[in-house]
């Protein structure tokens, strides 16, 4: 069907090239003979379109899915919604790219703990591990530690975030993440047959082990006795807590408020005489009182109250307006102050930073945290530390540590008129009610 034909006659790059040569006769009369020739009704246009998932459309979710869950649907990227996958539209590209990736780790490491779980044979064990290793290896290699911010703000709200997070130790100073034990080494051992036990002690460590708490009905039944006769032989060991009606072992009984828990157990033994030997315990273990100059007043220490705080807050800044509040299920502070706070010198100059405000540094040293300032680097489109401004934070952050004990040099202020449920400490030495030593506080 050529239209011509072919001779060394080209110049195109240089002399002799292959070239179609036509005979002279209009290209446009050649063209229209050769398309005569050619076989009709041919082509037939597809007339069922292809039914690709729109915004609006969604898929039933696989129950292995959790709920609020990123994941791959057709090859598009969906959140499961309810009962249901949404496919996630208009999203950029580098996110996209960032939350396939994270899928694909996620999944590995899912799979590598299943085989663990599942008391899979070794081999499968380990070639879950070495393929959790090369989709984990693919992603930093593209993306960075899975820690950075621009990734854990492109999987933010998936349940296994924590998950991913756990596979890596990351240091942000140096921006380097170290891979954590589930790489190299099984997490999760097969488990074993409960081991002979002969004597009370014995059971009780398998109780332990096995149940997290002391189960007398669990321990009886491993020696085939009854409880009552195995309590005389672990006197000493378990403690029946008369607050709770629960037992408890030594270290989880004698530790904690011991003297709140004395009182309480003097006042169960003018009733029962069982408990005259938890009497005896916990009067063993009573901390001695502490002097004031003893004491650190540091924050982030648990037993000072948020009003505490919230006054110390107040005194540094000389502005009102300043509310903190706490979560101790979460381990949480916040530190929270009015526009006027804000703004003003001493939160932004005399006791923080442009890049790291008072209230912002008091906030970390509540939640034991130093405080590390970010630039953006459009470059590699990613977070980088500010080390001048990180330094200049962390120096305002000691001044806020030091000063809660400025009065052991004379400074009046915040450990002056600190106090405890309610009550000023004016007395030399703490009360034995109020405060005990850390050694025993939990």
């Amino acid at each position: 069907m050529m239209l011509g034909e072919m001779r060394l006659e080209g110049r195109m790059y240089g002399r002799g090239e292959p070239t179609l040569v036509g005979h002279g006769v209009p290209l446009v009369e050649r063209l229209a003979e050769a398309i005569a020739l050619l076989p009709r009704d041919v082509f037939r246009p597809q007339r069922t379109a292809v039914n690709r998932p729109t915004r609006a459309q969604t898929f039933p979710a696989p129950d292995h899915i959790k709920p609020n869950a990123y994941t791959l649907a057709n090859d598009r990227l969906g959140i499961r919604e309810d009962d249901h996958i949404r496919i996630l539209e208009d999203l950029p590209l580098p996110r996209a790219q960032r939350m396939r990736g994270l899928i694909r780790v996620r999944d590995a490491v899912r799979r590598c703990l299943c085989s663990q779980v599942e008391a899979a044979e070794e081999s499968e064990v380990e070639a879950a591990r070495v393929q959790l290793n090369q989709t984990y290896d693919r992603f930093v290699a593209k993306q960075g530690p899975i820690s950075e911010r621009a990734n854990t703000a492109a999987f933010r709200g998936d349940p296994d975030l924590p998950l991913l997070l756990s596979l890596e130790q990351y240091d942000p100073e140096i921006r380097r993440a170290t891979k954590a034990a589930i790489f190299r080494e099984r997490t999760i051992q097969k488990q074993r047959p409960i081991p002979q036990v002969n004597t009370p002690q014995e059971a009780l460590l398998v109780t332990l082990n096995e149940r997290g708490c002391v189960d007398l009905d669990f321990l009886a039944g491993l020696l085939h006795r009854p409880p009552s006769e195995l309590l005389p032989d672990l006197q000493g060991a378990i403690f029946l807590n008369p607050q709770t009606q629960r037992w408890e072992t030594e270290d989880e009984y004698l530790s904690g408020n011991v003297r709140a828990k004395l009182t309480v157990a003097e006042a169960a033994a003018q009733a029962e005489e069982q408990f005259q030997g938890n009497v005896a315990a916990l009067r063993q273990v009573q901390p001695a009182d502490l002097n004031a100059t003893e004491i650190d007043a540091r924050l982030g220490s648990t037993w000072i109250t948020t009003a505490d705080l919230q006054h110390f807050a107040t005194e540094v800044l000389g502005e009102e307006g300043i509310t903190v509040s706490h979560a101790p299920q979460l381990g949480l502070w916040v530190v929270r102050g009015d526009y006027g706070v804000r703004f003003s010198v001493a939160n932004t100059t005399e006791w923080g930073t442009d890049r790291r405000s008072a209230l912002e540094l008091i906030e970390d040293a509540l939640s034991l945290r130093l405080p590390s300032v970010y630039d953006h680097d459009p470059d590699k489109d990613r977070e980088v530390i500010n080390a001048s401004a990180t330094e200049a934070a962390r120096d305002k952050q000691e001044k806020l540590k030091e000063r809660p004990n400025a009065a052991r040099a004379g400074t009046p202020g915040f450990f002056n008129s600190m106090t405890t449920s309610g009550s000023p400490l004016t007395k030399p030495t703490w009360g034995k009610s109020e405060v005990r030593s850390p050694n025993y506080e939990v």
